[in-house]
Parts: structure tokens; sequence; C-alpha cells
């Protein structure tokens, strides 16, 4: 999108890039507009959104590639590890998601290149243990609790 390379921005190039993501993002990224709450493209690319839920049929969609952040709400489900544990997630440095969703994500074995990770919620000192040695979180540099 020619609109997001231009630097810097006026307020008028703001709002037609805004209005062109609505008006395109089915167009843009298929189905995924179906779990997503918001979005954000950089580049012309989904490079961060918020999901509603993370249903087995997403995981492993092209989509994916460009996407650096995703941000979880609490509606959580069991796939959503296997998505951000996928090969296709190879841009995915930031994660937001509950304390719950970290407890559930550590027993996995996949190897990501999540340096951030921002947990809504608290953790115990056994969960911050488990985190530091968990596999899916070898590349974590920053851990923002904000409970």
């Amino acid at each position: 999108m020619a609109l997001q390379l231009r630097e810097p921005k006026q307020q008028h190039q703001l709002s037609r890039e805004q209005a062109l993501v609505e008006e395109h993002a089915e167009a843009w990224i298929g189905k995924l507009t179906r779990i997503t709450t918001w979005i954000e493209f950089e580049r012309g690319f989904l490079a961060r959104c918020g999901l509603g839920s993370a249903p087995a049929w997403a995981i492993g969609m092209p989509e994916w590639a460009t996407v650096e952040h995703i941000g979880l709400s609490d509606g959580w489900s069991r796939d959503f590890a296997r998505l951000v544990a996928h090969p296709i997630m190879r841009s995915l440095v930031s994660l937001r998601v509950s304390s719950r969703v970290v407890t559930s994500l550590l027993p996995m074995q996949t190897s990501t290149r999540i340096r951030k990770l921002i947990v809504d919620g608290t953790l115990t000192p056994e969960t911050r243990s488990a985190l530091a040695a968990a596999p899916m979180f070898r590349n974590l540099e920053l851990v923002d609790v904000r409970g």
C-alpha cells in the first residue's frame, strides 16, 4: 500500500489508509477477518492483530507469514499454541495474552522467535520458572506482566 510508505503521514493520509483497510481487509486477509478483533497493516501486509479465537482452520494459513504481533482475548482455544508454533509464523516476535494462556503454552516443545511477551494477569513463581525453561520462549528478551 503506497500510503503506508509515505513519511511523514498527514491526517488525511491516515484517514484514507484506515478507510482502505476497512474496505478491503477481507480481500487482503481472507477468512482471518472472521477471527480478528483488530488488524494493523504495515507496507501493505498484515503486521499486528488481535484474535477472538484461534480455530484449527486458521493454522498454517499463508496470511500469517508477515504477522509480528498477536494479542489474544481471554476467549482462547487450545489451538492457539499450535497456531503460534506453526512454521508459517516466522515473523511472530511478540504476544499479548492472559496468564492462563501463558500456562497453556508452556508444554509446547516447539521453538519460536517470540522475543516479547505481554501478560495480562499475574504469574506465579512456578510459572515464571517454567517460562524461562520453555522451548517456545527460548528467544524471550522481555516479559511485561500487567496484572
